[in-house]
């Protein structure tokens, strides 16, 4: 179930999440990313002093309804998910993590966010590692996925930085996606992630087994 919160009430807490022209600057992760006069507010070079989320909108967050990973260890059995994904690893093959949600009915989508938390206790890689966020183009269902047979992947593509040490939530900035998906209800089959590959990788919870579960945050005008 989604839920929602005026904007108002997370403001202090959205001051350091979003700010203007988000999807005209590069991610980051930290400040000393970004040029002079800019700071990093969700993963992305903003404009310092940029104002927090529109006072008019509502923040509404959303779980996955449904999640498989394609290219990953073998599981416990057919179609089980893993506790954690590794994304970006230079060895062994390709993963994709494949993230279906249900959006609940919006007003305006002002901006919108794939939330990921690095996973506390793994081996992480000491360098940043650089996220990709698709449009998964067809329907698919964990059952019928293999490593020959991925549903294929098309723009928008939203863009982050996974940054584990210290480990802090990943902001991977979906606003484009989501807009789509809301015009387009049918052609919503949901974001494929995948990590450009740097030694390691980086180690994320997928909720299964405890940590944090991926969240779609989106912020948005009422219905």
């Amino acid at each position: 179930m989604p839920y929602r919160l005026a904007a108002p009430l997370v403001l202090a807490f959205a001051s350091v999440f979003i700010g203007a022209c988000a999807r005209r600057m590069p991610p980051c992760a930290a400040d000393t990313d970004c040029t002079n006069g800019h700071e990093c507010l969700a993963n992305r070079c903003r404009w310092l002093g940029s104002d927090p989320v529109r006072p008019d909108t509502l923040r509404t967050l959303v779980e996955p309804r449904r999640m498989a990973v394609v290219g990953g260890p073998p599981t416990d059995g057919p179609n089980a998910l893993p506790g954690t994904v590794t994304l970006g690893a230079a060895a062994g093959p390709r993963v994709l993590w494949l993230l279906e949600f249900e959006l609940p009915t919006l007003g305006t989508v002002d901006t919108a966010f794939l939330l990921l938390e690095p996973t506390v206790d793994a081996l992480q890689n000491p360098v940043d590692v650089w996220l990709h966020a698709w449009r998964v183009l067809d329907p698919w269902t964990p059952a019928e996925l293999t490593e020959r047979d991925r549903p294929p992947l098309a723009p928008p593509q939203g863009i982050g930085i996974a940054r584990a040490h210290p480990p802090s939530t990943v902001r991977l900035d979906v606003t484009e996606h989501v807009r789509f998906w809301q015009a387009n209800p049918r052609a919503n089959h949901g974001l494929g992630l995948e990590g450009v590959r740097s030694s390691t990788g980086v180690v994320l919870d997928t909720g299964v087994h405890g940590g944090a579960r991926p969240r779609l945050e989106i912020y948005a005008t009422a219905p």
